[in-house]
């Protein structure tokens, strides 16, 4: 009987003790889970979206759970959620665009404004993609836009905070290339900056 009973019971322990590790891995697998659906793309609306033709552009495999789909980069208005799993800390991100407007009256004015609007946006978008590519990062929280028309300029700022989220795919290494010699101290002077731009993005 006593043997009965200590094999019964090892038994137990040793079920006890698989349940208690797949629910610590389960909890965890959730965890990792939840952390990445912040920046997730729900499939329901990739497949209403995308062209039966076309492929499905800067979409990727989550990092973190290997099942979600998630997009290249993120640019959002409000702050980074708390769960929301980053990589070391977010820098400043701004990018400025300032477009000529020539003076004519004051309806053909708000046309001029409106036909440009659009262009200033994209090079906004632009400059920050290519700076958070520069700065390392794949990810701007607390994205704010800012235009101002004036009597003969349109100016457009975007300022955030740029972030590394491992769940994105994770920017390429900042490669510049030099086909020219070095020939005076102005080149020296150029090859030592691209140095130092090179190590601050690949740091």
């Amino acid at each position: 009987e006593r043997r009965g009973r200590s094999a019964a019971k090892h038994h137990e322990h040793r079920h006890s003790t698989k349940g208690r590790r797949a629910a610590h891995q389960g909890g965890r697998s959730r965890t990792a889970s939840s952390c990445c659906a912040f920046v997730a793309l729900p499939r329901r609306a990739i497949r209403a979206t995308a062209a039966p033709s076309a492929p499905l552009q800067h979409l990727h495999e989550c990092a973190v759970c290997r099942r979600r789909v998630v997009p290249e980069i993120v640019l959002a208005t409000v702050a980074p959620p708390a769960r929301l799993r980053v990589c070391g800390r977010g820098v400043l991100i701004e990018s400025r665009v300032c477009r000529a407007r020539r003076r004519a009256s004051a309806d053909q004015g708000a046309q001029i404004v409106s036909e440009a609007l659009p262009f200033v946006e994209y090079d906004l978008h632009r400059q920050l993609v290519a700076k958070l590519r520069v700065l390392g990062r794949n990810a701007v929280f607390g994205l704010s836009v800012d235009i101002a028309v004036g009597e003969d300029v349109i100016v457009g700022t975007a300022t955030g905070t740029a972030v590394l989220l491992p769940a994105l795919p994770f920017p390429p290494a900042l490669t510049i290339q030099r086909n020219i010699a070095v020939l005076d101290a102005e080149d020296v002077s150029l090859v030592k900056t691209q140095m130092k731009t090179t190590d601050l993005c690949n740091s």
